[in-house]
């Protein structure tokens, strides 16, 4: 989703949303946001998962990193 996406989902502001993902990019040092999805997917942290092939890939965090 993208950041106006996730922040109408939230009811928070874009820049908010912004912000948290440059947090977490900086925090896993990677270049960019699609770096850092496919840096924490190969650590195990975000699994992908497609229940219904007709709905989008959604991420899930694992490993007690947060709720599933």
């Amino acid at each position: 989703m993208s950041a106006k996406e996730v922040a109408h989902h939230l009811a928070i502001a874009k820049s908010t949303v912004e912000r948290h993902i440059e947090n977490a990019r900086l925090k896993t040092r990677t270049r960019n946001r699609a770096h850092m999805i496919a840096h924490v997917i190969q650590l195990g942290i975000l699994d992908l998962e497609n229940d219904d092939p007709a709905d989008r890939q959604t991420l899930r965090l694992v490993n007690g990193f947060g709720p599933e």
